[in-house]
C-alpha cells in the first residue's frame, strides 16, 4: 500500500479529476436546453410580473414573500423552497432558466465531494491520496447514475425542493464533522456551526424526507459525542438540530399542509408507512449497487480497510451502527409513503439514491474495521494479502476499468421510440446521455 501511495496515487488522482471535470462538459452543455415546466410557472408568475412592471428587487422580494405566505396557508408548508421557487432565475429573464440547472448540479457535486473528503480525512483517518481517490470516484458515480436527471437537476422547482435540500444536508454534515473534530478551544467550530444554521432552516422548509433523515442523524451524533464527553461539541450540534427541528415543525404544522392532507387524505398508517419504507429502502439499496458501482466499492475497499485497521475505533457490535444507518436511509421514504402511498415521485427517489453513497461508505468502513479486529480473519487474510500485493497495480486498474465499462453497458436497454421509430437508449450514464442528446 505504501508503494501505491508513493508511485500510483498521484497519477490516479489526476486521471480521476480529469474524468470528473470532462464529465461536466456535456451536462453543462445540455443544461442550456432546459426549459421551465409545471410549477415553475405558477410560483414565478407573480414575481415575474412585478419585475416586468417595476424592475425593483425589493418589490420582487415582497411578491415572493406573498407567494410563500399564500402557499403556506393554503397548500404547501415548505416555505423555504417556495420562497426560492418564487425567486428563480427565470423571474428576471426566461433565458436565465438554465442557471438553475447549473446551481442544482454543482451544489450536489460540491457537497457530496466535500462530505466524502471530510468523512475520509476526519472520521476514517485516510491518507490524503486515499481520501482524494474515494471522494472523486464516488462523486462521479453518484452524479452519473442519478435516478432521474431531469427532476434532479433540470427542473428547478422540483430540484430545489429535493436535490438542493439534500445537497445542503450533505454540506451541513460535512461542516459539523469538521466542527466536532476540531479542538474545542478554537473559534472555528462555532463559526462552522453558525454557517450551518441558514442551511438547516432551509432544509426544514425544503422537504420532509431530507429533514427527517437529518434530524435522526443529528440526534445520533449528539448522543455519540456526549458519550465521548465532548460537551461543547454536542452543544454545537444541538444548536443546528434545534434550528432544523423548529423549521421542520413550521412546515409540518402549517395551515397549508393540514389543508392539503385533509384534501388528499393519509394514504397509509404510520406503522404501514414505516414498513413500506424498510421494504423500499432494501430495494433502493440493491438497485443502487449496480455492477459499475460494485466495482468501485471493491476498488476502494483496500484503501478503507487500511484506514479502518489503523483506526482507534473499537468497532464493536457491528450490526448496531449498520442497522441504524439502514434505518435512517429507509426513513427518507416514510413521509411519502404516509402522505401519498406507493406513488413515489422521481425527485424523492433521486435523493434516496444519492444518499446511498455516503450511507454505504460509512457502513462499509465500519464493517471493515470490525473485520480487521477479528483474529480469525487477519490470520486467514494475511497470506492472501501478501499474494495480492504481488499483482501489478496497472493490471488491477485495467481490470477495474473493464469491469466498470462492462457493468455500465449492462445497464443500458434499447427500445423502439414510439414517436420516431428509431432506437431509444435507456440507462446511459448522465454525461453519455447528455452528449448523445446534444
Amino acid at each position: 500500500m505504501d508503494h501505491f501511495e508513493s508511485r500510483y496515487a498521484r497519477p490516479l488522482i489526476v486521471v480521476l479529476l480529469v474524468i470528473l471535470l470532462l464529465s461536466f462538459v456535456p451536462i453543462v452543455w445540455i443544461s442550456f436546453y432546459s426549459y421551465p415546466a409545471a410549477d415553475d410557472f405558477s410560483y414565478a408568475l407573480s414575481t415575474a410580473h412585478v419585475w416586468q412592471e417595476t424592475h425593483s428587487w425589493t418589490a420582487v422580494f415582497s411578491a415572493a414573500l406573498e407567494t410563500m405566505r399564500v402557499s403556506y396557508e393554503s397548500w404547501n408548508g415548505l416555505f423555504a423552497a417556495i420562497l426560492l421557487a418564487s425567486l428563480q432565475p427565470m423571474v428576471f429573464d426566461l433565458s436565465l432558466y438554465p442557471v438553475g440547472a447549473l446551481i442544482l448540479f454543482f451544489s450536489c457535486v460540491g457537497s457530496l465531494c466535500l462530505l466524502f473528503w471530510v468523512l475520509c480525512r476526519r472520521v476514517f483517518a485516510c491518507p490524503r491520496s486515499s481520501a482524494a481517490i474515494i471522494s472523486l470516484l464516488l462523486t462521479f458515480l453518484a452524479c452519473q447514475f442519478v435516478y432521474d436527471p431531469v427532476e434532479s437537476f433540470f427542473w428547478f422547482t422540483g430540484g430545489i425542493h429535493y436535490t438542493l435540500s439534500q445537497s445542503f444536508a450533505f454540506f451541513v454534515l460535512a461542516l459539523l464533522v469538521l466542527a466536532v473534530t476540531m479542538p474545542a478551544r478554537r473559534v472555528f467550530p462555532v463559526l462552522l456551526t453558525i454557517g450551518c444554521l441558514p442551511f438547516a432552516v432551509y432544509i426544514g422548509g425544503g422537504n420532509f424526507s431530507t429533514s427527517l433523515a437529518l434530524l435522526m442523524i443529528l440526534s445520533a451524533l449528539i448522543v455519540l459525542i456526549w458519550r465521548q464527553k465532548k460537551r461543547k461539541a454536542a452543544v454545537l450540534v444541538f444548536v443546528v438540530f434545534a434550528a432544523l427541528f423548529a423549521s421542520f415543525l413550521c412546515s409540518v404544522l402549517s395551515p397549508g399542509a393540514a389543508l392539503r392532507q385533509e384534501i388528499v387524505g393519509a394514504a397509509n398508517s404510520p406503522v404501514k408507512a414505516i414498513a413500506l419504507s424498510l421494504v423500499y429502502g432494501g430495494y433502493a439499496f440493491a438497485d443502487s449497487t449496480t455492477l459499475p458501482v460494485l466495482s468501485a466499492w471493491l476498488f476502494i475497499t483496500p484503501l478503507l480497510y487500511r484506514a479502518a485497521s489503523r483506526s482507534s475505533f473499537s468497532f464493536s457490535l457491528p450490526l448496531v451502527p449498520i442497522v441504524l444507518l439502514f434505518g435512517v436511509f429507509c426513513a427518507q421514504g416514510t413521509p411519502v409513503f404516509y402522505a401519498i402511498g406507493l406513488n413515489m415521485p422521481e425527485r424523492v427517489i433521486n435523493i434516496i439514491y444519492l444518499s446511498y453513497y455516503p450511507f454505504f461508505l460509512v457502513g462499509w468502513w465500519y464493517f471493515l474495521g470490525w473485520l480487521s479486529r477479528r483474529r480469525q480473519w487477519t490470520a486467514w487474510f494475511a497470506p492472501v494479502s501478501r499474494q495480492l500485493k504481488k499483482v501489478p497495480l496497472p493490471f488491477v486498474l485495467t481490470g477495474f476499468v473493464l469491469f466498470f465499462l462492462v457493468g455500465s453497458l449492462g445497464l443500458v436497454t434499447v427500445e423502439k421510440d414510439p414517436q420516431t421509430g428509431g432506437a431509444s437508449f435507456q440507462g446511459l450514464p448522465l454525461s453519455v446521455e447528455a452528449a448523445r442528446s446534444v
